[in-house]
């Protein structure tokens, strides 16, 4: 470590570096990052992060934006080995809300692997481009030794960030190291945004912790376009072309692996591990896996524990769980609700509110999810204590905050989203007494174009009667009783979603066939 500058900050923050740089020492040709056009040995890893070091002299917190690849991997790591704080931004956040994390964190730099992105201002650098912004203190000091910021695809318009040092990422990395064993020789495949801290940590600095090989293809090349559609033949090319050891995949990235591996066997020739998270994954299609012989082990975790908390392995696993806990984890629960209440190293430091406020963590998280751990250990969720849900592709989706983006168009009166472990949001929709199908489909296009993907609404039902105090399905505040309203229209929702599927022809072999259409169709 002596030839790159010393970290400033967490002590924990040598642990991922000093094995990077033992790995340049022992296994110098060994290929640490790949892509289509790109290859970093170890070796060569550890002589671009000291050059990028010295690029980043002077900032305080840096952005990344962009796509998936080798160069934003390098910013990350080297940006976090000189003390710089690293603000991910996934690339399906809306242009309000990129502005908004840029603003609450005062960022005084963004890089991006493409000049365009900073609008052609930014300082071209061996790896990708680099701009310097106004340095405007923060409105209350964060803490010294923070190394990222993250953004969750939020519940509101504004989401809070989340405040994470080094040495409680390496907690999670370390613990994953520990169950999983995966050994050096493994081949990892980013499948997911590297915005996302699930990608970013258990993907990327766990392979790199073992001295494996990260593949890193731009999200277009394995198939992503959003955070809502997906070309499943780039998917399966990709898994044929670089025959990963392990994935991380939501419960509808799991969907497509199954039906890719029903065309093309061979897939899962050389998986080992796919973990799935993000939202809870039916027991069914973790069935269909088995069968075609994928490795898929589901887990839970949150950003304020630096992503994951428990855990399915090959060695402990039971289906309908979310597997044990990780090793440094501690749970306990607040017996009248069963909520999970977690503490332990991997615990985040605060959250930087939307005024830029940087709010200190209460030594024990509370999750608003509701759970037990069985007598082997294994935890199993049963609910959320708050009307928050969380699509198959792992998307946050506060439904009041959606709900009054349609409710303020005049042809709609009243409506209720749903959307928890589905491939996409549905309304229930009340119109105005003049309004017809046609005004209010406009209506949600309105209210749709204020949205970022994974919020908007893609199916509607227009119902016939009112949700009102005297059929018990309004409150006298003026709330909708969710749990009633879903439960009367139960058989019409799921009827809604499975239309809309066999519509938009999920997973069709053609390479043009999103398996979420965005047309909306409405009944």
């Amino acid at each position: 470590m002596s030839s790159m500058q010393e970290p400033t900050c967490e002590e924990g923050l040598a642990g991922l570096f000093e094995r990077i740089a033992a790995h340049a020492l022992h296994q110098p040709d060994q290929i640490a990052l790949r892509a289509v056009s790109v290859e970093l040995s170890y070796a060569a890893l550890w002589k671009r992060l000291q050059s990028l070091i010295e690029v980043l002299n002077g900032v305080r917190c840096l952005a990344l934006v962009g796509d998936n690849g080798p160069e934003w991997v390098c910013m990350d790591l080297a940006a976090r080995a000189a003390g710089v704080c690293v603000l991910p931004i996934p690339p399906f956040f809306t242009q309000a809300q990129v502005q908004h994390a840029l603003a609450v964190t005062h960022a005084d730099a963004l890089w991006a692997n493409d000049a365009a992105q900073l609008n052609d201002a930014g300082q071209p650098l061996v790896m990708g481009y680099l701009k310097r912004l106004p340095n405007v203190s923060w409105s209350t000091p964060i803490p010294s030794g923070i190394a990222k910021l993250t953004f969750t695809s939020g519940t509101t318009g504004t989401p809070k960030g989340v405040a994470l040092t080094q040495a409680a990422m390496e907690a999670v990395v370390q613990s994953l190291d520990a169950v999983l064993n995966l050994g050096s020789t493994h081949t990892h495949l980013s499948v997911l945004p590297l915005g996302v801290l699930l990608e970013n940590l258990a993907g990327v600095d766990l392979t790199l912790w073992m001295g494996g090989t990260v593949v890193l293809p731009a999200l277009a090349e394995v198939g992503m376009e959003g955070s809502s559609r997906f070309h499943a033949d780039r998917f399966a090319q990709a898994l044929l072309r670089w025959q990963p050891n392990s994935l991380i995949l939501t419960p509808q990235l799991l969907q497509a692996l199954i039906a890719v591996t029903q065309a093309h066997p061979q897939i899962a020739k050389s998986l080992r591990f796919v973990a799935v998270g993000g939202a809870t994954v039916s027991p069914y299609l973790l069935q269909q896996a088995d069968a075609l012989g994928l490795p898929v082990y589901e887990g839970y975790g949150l950003s304020e524990m630096s992503s994951v908390v428990s855990l399915n392995t090959p060695k402990a696993r039971r289906i309908g769980s979310v597997g044990r806990l990780l090793p440094h984890v501690q749970m306990s629960f607040a017996l009248e609700q069963q909520q999970i209440l977690l503490q332990g190293p991997s615990m985040f430091s605060g959250y930087l509110d939307a005024s830029g406020t940087f709010l200190p963590a209460d030594p024990v998280f509370a999750t608003g999810d509701q759970g037990a751990l069985d007598a082997e250990g294994y935890l199993s969720l049963s609910g959320r204590l708050k009307h928050q849900f969380i699509t198959a592709y792992g998307r946050n989706v506060a439904p009041e905050w959606v709900e009054r983006e349609l409710s303020i168009e005049p042809e709609i009166l009243q409506a209720l989203v749903v959307g928890e472990s589905k491939p996409h949001n549905l309304a229930l929709l009340v119109g105005q007494s003049n309004a017809s199908v046609q005004q209010i489909a406009y209506a949600v296009d309105r209210a749709n174009a204020r949205l970022p993907d994974y919020a908007q609404v893609r199916d509607w039902i227009v119902l016939e009667m009112p949700f009102t105090v005297e059929n018990g399905l309004w409150t006298g505040t003026d709330r909708p009783r969710r749990a009633l309203i879903e439960a009367q229209y139960h058989a019409a929702i799921e009827q809604a979603y499975a239309l809309f599927s066999e519509q938009s022809g999920a997973f069709a072999s053609s390479d043009s066939a999103p398996f979420l259409s965005p047309v909306q169709s409405g009944h």
